[in-house]
């Protein structure tokens, strides 16, 4: 590979290849320009050889998230700078829950992962709430894209009627009142 490697642009990318935070920006461009030295034959095996170092395949887990969840950021964003709107918090608690589901089908005994599955669900259904209140197209263009079902409803729970006991302890206390 060293010999390969003989121009400013190479010397970069190995330099970023030695720096994980940016293997997966890298893994997807192309060198900017071609060394000025090198033969078209020796650019083309540095960026196959380039492609190969900064694969995901030989990236970590913590890497492979990590794009995994940029990636989901670029699909559901509204404008090229939103990383808040509802659809891209939505998505990407939507992709961390597909992660814990993963690992508590391998780690059953593991309840915290379980439970810290169980708030992802809720505040994904709060904001899929809050989304279904604001802007009903926008939410049913999300369910749609992320294929989840439509379990929102905006319609406040039924009033619970008092139990007979609590009716007649209302009833004592009014007739001691009116006595006094």
């Amino acid at each position: 590979l060293r010999s390969v490697i003989n121009g400013s642009a190479a010397r970069q990318l190995c330099a970023a290849a030695a720096r994980p935070a940016q293997r997966m920006a890298l893994s997807t461009e192309a060198p900017a320009s071609p060394p000025p030295a090198a033969s078209a034959s020796s650019d083309e095996a540095l960026t196959e050889a380039m492609r190969r170092i900064l694969s995901l395949d030989n990236a970590s887990q913590a890497e492979k998230n990590l794009y995994n969840l940029r990636q989901a950021v670029k699909k559901f964003q509204t404008h090229p700078t939103d990383t808040g709107s509802p659809e891209v918090q939505i998505a990407l608690l939507t992709e961390r829950m597909a992660r814990v589901t993963d690992h508590a089908k391998t780690h059953r005994k593991d309840h915290n992962s379980k439970r810290g599955l169980i708030q992802m669900v809720s505040d994904r259904r709060r904001m899929l709430k809050y989304l279904k209140r604001e802007s009903e197209e926008r939410y049913h263009r999300l369910i749609a894209r992320l294929g989840i079902r439509d379990t929102v409803s905006l319609v406040p729970p039924r009033a619970f009627l008092p139990a007979k006991a609590a009716v007649a302890a209302a009833a004592r206390a009014r007739e001691r009142q009116q006595e006094v």
